[in-house]
């Protein structure tokens, strides 16, 4: 992500490749914390991953064109 930020992929113009790959692995990353606080019964930190989830998902619609 830190990367996809120094070639400025943010821009309208980039072909935002590393901005995306790092966004759908944000979404792996909140769903396998989703399930596994769950699993735990830590259902305060599920419901945030859950959030986080629905955050990182609102963001990449938003960049995708």
């Amino acid at each position: 992500m830190i990367f996809s930020l120094i070639k400025r992929e943010y821009k309208l113009d980039s072909e935002r490749v590393n901005l995306n790959f790092g966004l759908d692995l944000a979404l792996v990353l909140f769903l396998v914390l989703f399930f596994g606080s769950f699993l735990v019964g830590d259902y305060e930190n599920g419901a945030l991953d859950f959030l986080y989830f629905v955050g990182t998902l609102a963001i990449r619609k938003k960049f995708i064109v």
